[in-house]
């Protein structure tokens, strides 16, 4: 069955091949990761054990008890990158919370400023890594306050 929303990926990155067919075990041949999204468990468990045995990450959507790792819903600003993850369990609560975060977080340009200059303020501080962590804790935790 062919999902429009993949449909719709598939033609906004030409550098993804959807091939709409059966899975093919040779389909494991030269690859690193495998992601499976079908309405199939057994069809999971399958390629799972041919992934173990091919020593190959593999995620299972909405099947964490199959996925050797999970994926995060990712908030960016700038070089500020938040993951969230729900371990599997609930991925409509980690893009609830992504967009939460991308409705109260300051923006990119407020956000990078913010980052350089913690990092101008950590270069320039002396002392041992305890002081260090100290200092930038109550530099972090006024700026936060200042927000809420």
């Amino acid at each position: 069955v062919r999902r429009p929303e993949i449909w719709d990926l598939v033609m906004k990155h030409p550098n993804v091949v959807l091939l709409e067919r059966n899975f093919d075990m040779r389909d494991l041949e030269g690859k690193d990761l495998v992601i499976c999204a079908t309405d199939n468990r057994a069809l999971h468990e399958v390629i799972k054990l041919e992934t173990q045995k091919r020593s190959l990450l593999t995620n299972v959507a909405d099947t964490p008890d199959l996925c050797d790792f999970y994926l995060c819903s990712i908030v960016k600003r700038g070089d500020l990158k938040i993951g969230i993850s729900t371990n599997g369990k609930s991925p409509t609560l980690a893009k609830r919370m992504r967009e939460y975060l991308n409705e109260t977080l300051p923006d990119t340009a407020e956000m990078q400023t913010l980052l350089n200059n913690l990092k101008a303020v950590r270069d320039k501080l002396g002392g041992d890594f305890d002081y260090k962590v100290q200092k930038l804790n109550e530099i972090t935790a006024s700026w936060l306050e200042e927000k809420i």
